[in-house]
């Protein structure tokens, strides 16, 4: 709808070959973020829709409750960023009271069941209401700048290479008056809310920044499909020509080809970093290939557009397919804390002595090591700190669980029982 076809199709092949969205933080790890960004998606589209066509807010106004009953904190971005288009552009203005209307009626019906749970669950409730104060408070160790650049290299890494086309995308589409409209804006508003709103909050965490992908990735791929329908001024060969020279010469952690377990992301040029070499590198071939691409504007200016455009795509779908699709070939992979457990539970199992304190093959005590053995054991450890004050975490024997019995049978887990627990 915002620029057709093609561009859906780039958008669609952008967002498929997103690393971190399909490996490292997808719908198979267990977390709320895939859901939430199919009913931000649906909260833009159905928004988008309502201002283009002049129909209901109902079903946009209906997502939100949905994220209301996923993560209530997420509902409060499409809100924001409804009442600034709204109320920014004087065209959607008279939009205004439509969108209170339909709020005003749907959003308090769909707070009935919250409520409810709110009230069943009073203790647990203000108990996350005062962790979410405390991420807002800006308190804690958290600072503005220092929570931008974790995202930003996030982004850079989660999606690379299509990542680099993200500044370029978001240029691209402010400079096209076609696209300037309120209802047009929306692909490019909502994420920028999100990651203002994450940026705000105290509180770190990678997959906050899935939901912003495929707004991206609608972003970049619109911006494609510009490129290849005007003739391209020298700015633009310049930045096609470093985005290229980049994809290739740019390190990131998650390497290629290799599914691991990520605690961190880091992104480096590939040679010569510190020598120096690295940027005269990458700054010596971006030049000769802009002066490529300027010889062949002059005499092929017709037809360099839409070549320059395809180029583009193939490369950077390609290079993230081969880092998508090169997970397949680690799927068998288990971390070394994974393995440890398994020993450990084999051992158990058989009733033999695990023989306490226990070192685990970890260089510093991260949420991992609750993730694997922080219901049964007591974890010794702690969390940051420089590398030479440094300990490895350390099982220190089982935990105490009150009020259970010492013949509490558990299926799921039959050597709770084991005779050298300490209860």
């Amino acid at each position: 709808r915002l620029a057709g076809f093609y561009a859906a199709l780039a958008a669609g092949a952008l967002f498929l070959t997103t690393y971190q969205f399909v490996y490292i933080h997808g719908a198979r790890t267990g977390e709320l973020e895939p859901l939430a960004t199919f009913f931000l998606l649906l909260g833009a589209m159905t928004f988008s829709r309502a201002l283009e066509r002049g129909s209901s807010f109902i079903p946009h106004h209906l997502c939100i409750v949905a994220l209301l009953g996923l993560k209530s904190p997420l509902a409060l971005i499409p809100a924001l960023c409804d009442l600034a288009l709204l109320i920014g552009f004087p065209a959607a203005r008279t939009r205004l009271w439509d969108w209170l209307k339909s709020a005003l009626f749907v959003i308090p019906l769909g707070l009935i069941w919250p409520l409810i749970q709110v009230w069943e669950m009073r203790e647990e409730a203000w108990s996350g209401i005062n962790s979410m104060i405390q991420n807002v408070n800006r308190k804690g160790r958290g600072s503005g700048m220092g929570n931008a650049g974790y995202y930003l290299r996030w982004l850079l890494a989660g999606a690379f290479p299509w990542s680099l086309l993200v500044p370029f995308g978001c240029l691209h589409w402010l400079r096209s008056s076609r696209l300037g409209a309120p209802e047009r804006l929306v692909a490019l508003v909502y994420p920028l809310g999100l990651l203002l709103f994450y940026i705000a909050i105290d509180s770190k965490k990678s997959w906050y920044v899935n939901p912003l992908y495929p707004f991206f990735a609608v972003v970049v791929g619109v911006g494609l499909y510009e490129l290849g329908t005007r003739r391209p001024s020298t700015w633009v060969l310049s930045s096609v020509a470093a985005i290229v020279v980049l994809a290739f010469l740019l390190e990131v952690y998650p390497s290629d080809l290799q599914f691991q377990t990520v605690r961190a992301v880091s992104v480096r040029l590939l040679v010569g970093w510190r020598a120096g070499a690295g940027p005269l590198l990458a700054g010596a071939l971006a030049a000769l290939l802009t002066g490529a691409l300027v010889l062949a504007r002059r005499f092929a200016a017709s037809r360099l557009a839409p070549i320059l455009a395809a180029g583009l795509a193939t490369i950077v779908v390609s290079l993230g397919g081969a880092r998508v699709a090169g997970g397949l070939l680690n799927l068998d992979y288990r971390s070394p804390l994974a393995e440890f457990r398994l020993e450990i539970d084999r051992k158990l199992l058989a009733g033999e002595p695990l023989g306490f304190p226990l070192t685990l093959p970890a260089a510093q005590k991260t949420f991992m090591e609750r993730y694997y053995f922080g219901e049964e054991f007591e974890v010794e450890g702690k969390r940051g700190g420089s590398r030479r004050k440094r300990k490895p975490p350390r099982l220190m024997g089982f935990k105490h669980t009150k009020g259970s019995s010492e013949t509490e049978e558990r299926p799921d887990r039959p050597w709770m029982n084991h005779p050298g627990r300490v209860r």
